[in-house]
């Protein structure tokens, strides 16, 4: 009986690897929904990482599968068909596991409570934060008056090739959903940036004379909500749900 710990101690390590792996994922769900908003905005969590969390989910528990497969393949001829069967089916359980548990998770989030302060408003946050950080009003200014001298103040939209995206942009999103390429638009001198697709909404600058006032914070337009919040005198960020 002595010999039964150490004989089966490694799958017993990697079941309690896989059932804590199985309880942080379900967290990190939960996390995710509610409280990444402000993180996302900073760049530090991948937009919408909640959303996608659920279809990688299917692959996390493959490593366990070849954990226990090797496990296997090792110990047949030294251990019973029992000690076998058991690390096929704790291989097969661990991989099978991660989705339900992800979509549990999310199940979780969905039905408590939200945080006082919308998703939106904290990702804006978050966003204004990440530009304060790596740009200086000057150079978004001096882009936007290159823009402007371009188009014209006349309502019109225009995309920007990977060797016309500014160097500010590419502080902002080095890596950024979008990075080959950037949208944006001018309309009555004001010129925005933008990213974003309609699953995870829309977010990015607004860049007008220092003058410009918009409404701060969490509002209803056209529609749909938006927030925004002055950066610098003239320049707003702002993020859309849809």
């Amino acid at each position: 009986m002595r010999k039964w710990p150490r004989r089966y101690r490694a799958d017993l390590i990697i079941a309690c690897i896989g059932l804590l792996a199985m309880l942080l994922l379900f967290g990190a769900e939960i996390w995710l929904y509610r409280y990444a908003s402000y993180w996302e905005g900073r760049g530090y969590v991948p937009h919408g990482a909640w959303f996608f969390l659920v279809p990688v989910s299917y692959f996390l528990g493959v490593p366990f599968l070849i954990a226990f497969g090797v496990r296997l393949l090792i110990r047949i001829r030294e251990d019973p068909v029992g000690a076998s069967f058991a690390r096929l089916l704790s291989g097969i359980a661990l991989t099978v596991a991660p989705s339900p548990i992800c979509s549990a998770g999310l199940d979780a989030a969905t039905s408590l409570p939200m945080p006082h302060e919308a998703g939106i408003v904290r990702f804006a946050r978050g966003f204004r934060d990440r530009i304060d950080k790596r740009c200086g009003p000057e150079e978004v200014r001096d882009w936007a008056e290159s823009i402007l001298k371009e188009h014209g103040p006349r309502s019109v939209t225009f995309t920007l090739p990977e060797d016309r995206i500014p160097r500010f942009i590419k502080k902002i999103y080095p890596t950024g959903p979008l990075r080959e390429h950037v949208r944006g638009s001018t309309k009555d001198g004001v010129v925005e940036v933008f990213w974003g697709s309609p699953l995870p909404g829309h977010w990015g600058l607004a860049i007008g004379p220092e003058s410009m006032v918009r409404e701060e914070g969490l509002s209803h337009d056209e529609g749909e909500d938006i927030c925004r919040f002055r950066w610098k005198p003239g320049i707003y960020i702002w993020h859309t749900e849809n």
